[in-house]
C-alpha cells in the first residue's frame, strides 16, 4: 500500500509559504512575506494593530458528538488570545463553550439567523473563518457584504465536496463558484479538497488539520474490564459511508469462528440513509457486542479510552478526528486509506474486508499488525491555524 502522498503547498512552522496556483511575479512576492525568524516577536505577542478576527462554527451541545463541533471547541479553546469572538448561528440547549472564550450565539429562524449573521459582517478590518460540513453551506453568503480590510476564509469539513457540489442544482453550482471565488484562505483538510478547491481561482490553499491536539488530554490510564479480552469500537453516524453493518458482519463470522473480544458500536447524528434499526438489531444479534449513543464528547472519550482498537472502514472520509484521538489517547487506530490520516494510523483499502479479518485475528493472536497494513506516515505537516491568525489577521504596507 502506498504512502499517503504528500500535499503540493510547502509551509513553515509558525508563517505559511504559499506555492498554490501561482505565477512566477507572484511567488516572487511571497518571498516578501514574513518568516518564523523575522517575526519571531510576533509569535509571543499578538500585536495590537491587527485585523479583528472572528470564527463562525458550532459548539458542541450536552450529548453530541460530531467533526465540525469538536473542532469548534478546540480552536476556540486553543487560541482564545487571538480569536476576538466565535459566533456559533445553530442553536441548541446546552452549548459547551471553553472557559475564557468570547462566544456569540445567533438564534431564532433561519431567515433571521442569517440576516443577523449578514449583519454581523457589516464590521471592516477583519478576519471572518467561515466553518461548514459541505459546499451548501456557502449559498448564504452570496449576499453577504465584504467591507474593506476584510479577509474571509474557509474550512469545510466534509470528504467529498465534489460529489456534494455535483448534487447541487445549476443555480446553486454557479452560486457555490462564485462565492469560493471570494474567499482569500481556503484551509484543505484532505488532498480530495484540495483538487476540488483548484478549480477555483482562490488566492490562496494551504494544508490543514482539523485535529486539534490541545483539546484532548493525553493518554491516561481508565479502569477497564479485567476479563482479559480485546475490546473493539466503532463509531460514526448510521449511515452507509461509515460501513457499520459490514463492520459487523466481520466481527460476527470471527466469533462464530471461536475468537473471543468485545466489540462496542457508538452511533451519533441523524439516521438520514434509514439504518440506524438495522444497525441495532445486527448488534442485538451479536453477543459480544454493546451499542452506545448519542453519548456526549466526555462520555465517548471515556469509552474510546477503554478500547484497545478503533475500526474506522468509511467509504468516503475528510480526516476522521476519532483517529487521531484514539492514536493520542493510546488506542490502535485502523482506517481507510480515502484521504490522509493522522501520523500512526493502521491503513487499509475501503473494501478490503478481508484484510480488515486478517488484521483483527492478527491483533487477537497478539502480533505485530503492521506486517500486515501500513502505517500512515507525518509526509507533510500542516499549517496551524494559529500562525493563518497571526499572518493574515496582520496589517500590510501596499507594494
Amino acid at each position: 500500500m502506498d504512502r499517503l502522498t504528500s500535499h503540493r503547498c510547502n509551509f513553515s512552522d509558525d508563517y505559511p509559504s504559499v506555492a498554490t496556483d501561482k505565477s512566477r511575479d507572484e511567488a516572487a512576492s511571497d518571498a516578501n512575506k514574513p518568516t518564523p525568524e523575522s517575526t519571531s516577536e510576533v509569535d509571543k505577542e499578538i500585536r495590537a494593530d491587527r485585523k479583528r478576527v472572528v470564527f463562525l462554527g458550532r459548539f458542541p451541545a450536552q450529548k453530541e458528538v460530531g467533526g465540525v463541533t469538536t473542532f469548534t471547541y478546540g480552536v476556540a479553546n486553543e487560541n482564545k488570545d487571538i480569536l476576538d469572538s466565535v459566533v456559533d448561528f445553530y442553536p441548541a440547549q446546552h452549548k459547551i463553550v471553553p472557559k475564557g472564550v468570547a462566544a456569540k450565539f445567533i438564534t431564532g429562524s433561519l431567515p433571521v439567523r442569517i440576516l443577523r449573521l449578514l449583519l454581523f459582517h457589516l464590521k471592516a478590518n477583519t478576519l471572518f473563518h467561515h466553518n461548514y460540513s459541505t459546499v451548501r453551506g456557502l449559498l448564504p453568503l452570496l449576499i453577504f457584504p465584504q467591507l474593506w480590510g476584510t479577509k474571509w476564509m474557509l474550512t469545510l469539513h466534509n470528504g467529498d465536496l465534489q460529489e456534494a457540489y455535483d448534487e447541487l442544482g445549476i443555480l446553486r453550482r454557479a452560486i457555490v463558484r462564485r462565492v469560493l471565488k471570494r474567499f482569500d484562505v481556503v484551509g484543505s483538510i484532505s488532498e480530495k479538497q484540495d483538487e476540488f478547491y483548484s478549480r477555483f481561482s482562490i488566492r490562496e490553499r494551504y494544508r490543514v488539520s482539523p485535529f486539534v491536539k490541545a483539546a484532548y488530554k493525553e493518554a491516561v490510564s481508565s479502569e477497564a474490564d479485567d476479563d482479559g479480552l480485546t475490546t473493539f469500537l466503532i463509531a460514526g453516524f448510521p449511515t452507509h459511508i461509515y460501513r457499520h453493518l459490514e463492520t459487523i458482519d466481520v466481527f460476527r463470522e470471527l466469533w462464530q469462528s471461536g475468537r473471543r473480544f468485545k466489540l462496542t458500536v457508538c452511533l451519533y447524528g441523524y439516521d438520514t440513509d434509514g439504518i440506524e434499526n438495522q444497525i441495532r438489531e445486527a448488534v442485538g444479534c451479536c453477543p459480544f457486542a454493546t451499542l452506545q449513543s448519542h453519548l456526549d464528547a466526555t462520555e465517548f472519550q471515556e469509552v474510546l479510552k477503554k478500547s484497545d482498537v478503533y475500526v474506522r472502514m468509511n467509504a468516503v472520509d475528510s480526516y476522521g478526528l476519532i483517529v487521531a484521538e484514539a492514536i493520542t489517547l493510546g488506542v490502535t487506530a485502523i482506517a481507510t486509506d480515502v484521504c490522509a490520516r493522522y501520523p500512526g494510523t493502521l491503513l487499509i483499502g475501503k473494501d478490503d474486508f478481508a484484510l480488515l479479518r486478517h488484521a483483527i485475528v492478527s491483533i487477537l493472536h497478539q502480533e505485530d499488525v503492521r506486517e500486515v497494513l501500513s502505517v500512515a506516515m507525518d509526509d507533510q505537516a500542516p499549517v496551524s491555524f494559529r500562525s493563518l491568525y497571526k499572518f493574515h489577521s496582520e496589517y500590510r504596507r501596499a507594494g
